[in-house]
């Protein structure tokens, strides 16, 4: 069975919705991991691990578990407090609601925006920006062929008027592909970004 952690502590609680901070307690989750392997994981340097180490044991996100012996030394060995760490709204620093989502989402923006921007400089057929009825007048970057496969990138979005019915279909639609599709992964493959958000609109001010 899973252990679960209920936190109330404002800075673990802003450490775990920060994806650029939380990444630092992965290679602890589930598993006992020493100070050189979560560096490994993490493409850092000790130092650098050691800091977060650190500061991940004073915030109670991780102990030590016990000391192995590899060859001529002892090494700690570390693993997360809990399996599953959960947060109250209400003790997450931040002044509004919406702060929580960009501290929890900025890290992902920044990536995709690059990853958008490399793949079309690549694209030898240029771009353009449309506007029609169709896309409901937001504006849509497009290949000038107008088919995004062939730059193969997919960055669709808009508005749907659906019905609860349809909205619920949509979103269980979207999650078994989600499942097709990593159940497929392989080693051989790169690395894709999606975003799937499927969501009343709040239209108002």
């Amino acid at each position: 069975m899973k252990t679960v952690r209920h936190l109330v502590g404002a800075e673990a609680a802003k450490l775990l919705i920060s994806i650029t901070n939380v990444r630092h307690l992965y290679p602890f989750m589930g598993r006992e991991t020493s100070l050189s392997e979560a560096a490994a994981a993490l493409k850092l340097s000790k130092s650098h691990m050691s800091y977060w180490l650190n500061k991940l044991i004073r915030l109670e996100l991780i102990e030590q578990t016990r000391i192995e012996k590899r060859g001529k030394h002892n090494v700690p060995l570390y693993q997360a407090t809990a399996d599953v760490f959960t947060v109250p709204i209400e003790h997450i620093p931040v002044e509004a609601d919406e702060d929580i989502l960009s501290m929890h989402t900025k890290f992902f923006d920044q990536l995709e925006r690059k990853s958008i921007i490399r793949s079309a400089s690549t694209n030898a057929e240029g771009w353009h920006i449309r506007f029609s009825r169709e896309d409901k007048m937001l504006p849509q970057m497009l290949p000038s062929t107008g088919e995004m496969e062939m730059a193969k990138i997919l960055n669709k979005w808009g508005c749907l008027s659906l019905t609860e019915e349809q909205a619920k279909s949509f979103r269980g639609e979207l999650l078994e592909m989600l499942k097709r599709y990593a159940h497929q992964e392989t080693t051989g493959g790169k690395e894709h970004l999606f975003r799937f958000v499927v969501v009343e609109a709040w239209l108002g001010a």
